[in-house]
């Protein structure tokens, strides 16, 4: 397995990535709970190398901000549901089905589970020994122990730069061993790595889908998952916007079972996000042998005189020609599905968080994801959601622009579900005309019409409700819903004026 490991890692080390930024599940970008726009520690839990304003805080189960990672709220998968992964990346990429001729690139999509994984209740990093119950936890105390006592990959290519030690904590990109949390620099910088991690595979995007069945497959086999390698979807070069279609880029993959994950009936997981993309000045498989500043093709910063008399100088930076940026979730359960709960189940969630959109940037403000959610009778579809108490967006807001412009009490996320006769109407369909909630056939728990559409209009607060649910949770799992074929659209009453009006969402249920 080190052959192959080397050969793409030296692929990545000779790729550039740009900021990249999950949206669902929720990227932290290496947040908690802040109330300023600007993360607290950008060393928290991994090194993101993305801006400081980017990420989603971690979500409450109640009205108010949690004050133990108890009243914190992790989002729950059922195993073989499917899902929609959502992101946004800067600096562009595409594949072979639609490629973007500036970039080669790669996107990886993974998951870790443990039952030692916590969120954490400070944004402190965690020292050395993972001891610090407070703070967040990703990778084991072990795992980071045995980076740093393991001798690093000298046969990769550092480009001009003095690594400054000889163990995995050094690479081209952190010459100084800085510490992020407890991940291990080599492994995050490289894919496939060497050395088994504590990451599953979970797919790879790439412009260059013939690397799939000579390097990507074996490895994903080597993890006993099954190969998930295509083709990298398009999207424009400094832009960190949407893809070709319009629509933020995804993935939609099927949620792995348990025991493929964790080994247990219901595990506690993460997902990591990497991002790669190459430049052309040089062949992506260089090794060692082109180390040093007289061998390397890039230096620092040059001078280049290309026929004139005058010079100009190129701003490059060696540790940065290949880079490594990253995004990871806070944490969600992956968990058995509830008896008699078979054939397909799909999961509807929110993403987004308050502010307008110069606010929230590069986060989005809210919207339901998908929005348009095609179903088959007979198919079951989970909705919940989750948000933060916290996401007030005070100063500091870096380059950025502080604020939370928004209905109801400042700094708090807010969602429900309500029926609408179609999506350019911005009032709800009276309860004695929905079609939406009398059209379930089925739900797990078992409720009435009456109650789904209380349940889902109230976050499950009931009658009492304040009216821009401002005492309703932050979060709430509606469960399992059958549908009778039909169209049913839907909106969020509170998140909907023009500051980020348009958080609605269709179910297409097909005969």
């Amino acid at each position: 397995m080190r052959g192959v490991g080397l050969l793409v890692a030296v692929c990545l080390v000779a790729c550039v990535t740009a900021d990249v930024y999950l949206h669902m599940p929720r990227g932290s970008n290496n947040r908690l709970n802040e109330q300023t726009a600007n993360r607290n520690n950008g060393n928290r839990l991994f090194d993101s190398q993305n801006n400081n304003k980017g990420g989603y805080n971690v979500g409450d189960s109640g009205a108010a901000a949690s004050q133990n990672m108890d009243q914190q709220y992790n989002e729950r998968y059922l195993e073989g549901s499917d899902m929609t992964f959502t992101w946004t990346n800067q600096h562009g990429c595409g594949g072979p089905e639609d490629p973007n001729d500036k970039t080669r690139c790669e996107l990886v999509v993974e998951m870790m589970c443990s039952n030692e994984l916590r969120n954490g209740q400070n944004t402190n990093t965690p020292n050395e020994q993972g001891g610090d119950a407070n703070a967040g936890l990703h990778e084991s105390a072990a795992w980071y122990a045995d980076c740093k006592a393991r001798e690093r990959n000298k046969g990769l290519f550092t480009a001009d730069q003095n690594l400054n030690g000889d163990t995995a904590i050094y690479t081209r990109q952190n010459p100084n061993g800085a510490r992020s949390g407890l991940e291990c620099p080599e492994e995050r910088d490289y894919f496939p790595y060497w050395v088994e991690t504590p990451f599953v595979p979970i797919a790879v995007m790439t412009s260059n889908t013939s690397r799939c069945a000579s390097i990507y497959d074996p490895y994903f086999e080597s993890r006993g998952m099954q190969p998930n390698c295509i083709s990298a979807p398009w999207s424009r070069d400094n832009h960190n916007g949407n893809g070709r279609s319009g629509w933020q880029n995804m993935l939609n993959f099927t949620m792995p079972r348990s025991q493929s994950l964790c080994g247990q009936g219901t595990c506690r997981c993460i997902s990591r996000l990497r991002y790669n993309i190459s430049t052309t000045d040089y062949p992506w498989d260089l090794d060692a042998s082109l180390n040093g500043e007289e061998l390397s093709p890039v230096q620092q910063n040059p001078t280049v005189n290309f026929g004139t008399q005058q010079g100009f100088k190129l701003a490059i930076n060696t540790a940065q020609t290949g880079r490594t940026f990253q995004d990871r979730s806070h944490i969600f359960n992956v968990v058995p599905r509830p008896n008699g709960v078979n054939g397909r189940v799909v999961n509807v969630q929110v993403q987004g968080k308050r502010g307008n959109i110069v606010q929230t940037y590069p986060a989005t403000e809210y919207d339901f994801v998908p929005q348009i959610t095609h179903l088959k009778r007979g198919d079951w579809v989970h909705i919940q959601w989750t948000g933060s108490n916290t996401h007030n967006n005070n100063a500091p807001a870096g380059d950025g622009q502080a604020g939370d412009d928004g209905e109801g009490t400042g700094g708090t996320d807010r969602n429900n579900m309500v029926q609408i006769v179609d999506e350019k109407r911005n009032y709800p369909t009276q309860f004695a005309q929905t079609t939406m909630w009398t059209g379930v056939t089925d739900s797990v728990p078992q409720r009435s019409a009456t109650e789904l559409a209380l349940a889902f209009a109230t976050a499950g607060n009931g009658v009492d409700t304040d009216p821009l649910l401002n005492n309703a949770p932050a979060s709430f799992d509606g469960g399992l819903l059958r549908f009778e074929p039909g169209t049913y659209r839907y909106m969020c009453t509170r998140n909907n004026n023009f500051s980020n009006r348009g958080q609605k969402g269709v179910f297409v249920v097909h005969d």
